[in-house]
């Protein structure tokens, strides 16, 4: 009989390693994503232009900070979505 291979998934365990993961993953990707949308709405501002929503220019402080909510609001989707991928692995690692 072949010996048994350790894979990514140990069973036996509570999974509240992948449960942590998917919190760290969450925290993390709503950062990247407030940064990266603050630091673009910034750079079109700075380059004398403006961000259009629904055909409305919206420029100055007000077009920043709202391009900056909305990539915190897409981090928090895409995080929920790798939390719930997360949560799925750690209940599948508690065998």
């Amino acid at each position: 009989m072949a010996p048994r291979r350790k894979g990514i998934l140990q069973t036996g365990g509570d999974g509240s390693h992948w449960a942590r993961m998917g919190w760290k993953f969450m925290r993390g990707s709503i950062i990247v994503f407030t940064i990266l949308a603050f630091l673009g709405s910034s750079a079109a501002i700075i380059g004398g232009g403006g961000m259009r929503f629904n055909g409305t220019l919206v420029t100055g402080w007000w077009g920043v900070w709202a391009v900056t909510a909305g990539g915190a609001a897409v981090g928090f989707l895409f995080g929920l979505i790798g939390l719930l991928i997360f949560k799925t692995l750690a209940t599948a690692s508690k065998g």
